[in-house]
């Protein structure tokens, strides 16, 4: 990927994606797929590494900074996320299938892990 503007055509398609999806699963008289929330989070992954081009396109000290902080949140977020799905499905709270579970926790850490890094670029 050449530029900024590579990354924000790809998140702006995956986006036009994430739309339809939502839309075809609600018109359907269904709850949203769970292929969207994939979906979802390669639109956030695509924008966030357009706005984060020019600190990654330096290999620096900044750089590999904004990623082992971004890498050591979501690391812990990720085990929020585990844990509360571990108490929904263990309580009976939501009955959802493996599959289902694995494409939204999929979703969650993709976009926890690109979110991260763009806060830490933010606050440093």
């Amino acid at each position: 990927m050449e530029s900024r503007l590579t990354f924000f055509i790809c998140g702006g398609l995956f986006l036009i994606m994430t739309l339809f999806m939502a839309v075809i699963g609600i018109s359907a008289g269904e709850s949203i797929l769970p292929q969207t929330w994939t979906l979802l989070s390669m639109t956030v992954m695509s924008f966030s590494m357009g706005y984060l081009y020019p600190q990654f396109k330096q290999k620096d000290e900044r750089m590999k900074m904004i990623r082992q902080k971004g890498l050591f949140y979501a690391y812990f977020a990720l085990i929020v996320y585990f844990f509360i799905f571990f108490l929904l499905l263990g309580l009976g709270i939501i009955d959802i299938s493996a599959l289902e579970l694995l494409q939204i926790l999929s979703g969650l850490t993709i976009s926890t892990v690109f979110l991260s890094m763009v806060y830490v670029s933010k606050r440093i």
